[in-house]
């Protein structure tokens, strides 16, 4: 049993064996970061909808390779970690999270560009560094206000003509690939600060 303070807004739970989220971690509904990396869950209870006030959820370091419909409930949450996790595939519930803007999807087993993704709008920062992703899809311009899109260490050989849509890109990391040329097109990006390409 774990006694906590109702009105916290910040939980870190992070590195405390833990199987599950202790059910009294849902009665805090003022709570606006939780963290809960290095442990060993390998699912996240429904119950994880009452946190509505919720901004950051950090469950990176994991055992899960799925996600709960019910987390499309968090309607605050902006930044959303779950690296080192087995995730394959994420569910197109999170096209409910209107307010999402960083997902950092490291070190999971991602061979295919989830392509949910390409219609969370809100969505501007991205890093799906360490996986095994072979190609990104073609309307990717669909992601119109990404500023930071982290793609080291896939198995990328070439990036889609259309990229140079990404008209607010600022940083494009793709060191650690099997890309042996860069299309001209990057050029148009007129925002591209900082690129990373060998």
């Amino acid at each position: 049993m774990i006694k906590i303070d109702k009105d916290i807004e910040f939980l870190n739970l992070n590195n405390s064996d833990l199987d599950e989220i202790p059910k009294e971690v849902f009665s805090l509904t003022n709570l606006k970061k939780l963290h809960l990396c290095g442990n060993r869950l390998k699912t996240i209870s429904s119950e994880i909808s009452k946190l509505r006030n919720l901004e950051c959820l950090d469950i990176k370091q994991n055992h899960l390779n799925s996600l709960p419909i019910e987390l499309s409930e968090l309607v605050s949450l902006k930044t959303l970690y779950l690296s080192r996790n087995k995730f394959q595939e994420l569910p197109s519930s999170l096209l409910k999270l209107e307010k999402l803007n960083k997902i950092v999807l490291n070190e999971n087993e991602f061979k295919i560009f989830p392509k949910v993704l390409l219609k969370i709008e809100s969505l501007e920062r991205l890093i799906l560094r360490d996986n095994q992703i072979l190609k990104l899809p073609e309307n990717i311009d669909e992601m119109q206000n990404l500023k930071s899109l982290d793609l080291r260490n896939n198995k990328l050989q070439e990036l889609p003509s259309n990229i140079d849509k990404l008209q607010n890109l600022r940083r494009l990391s793709l060191n650690g690939n099997d890309i042996n040329e860069v299309s001209a097109s990057i050029e148009k990006l007129k925002k591209l600060r900082i690129i990373e390409l060998f």
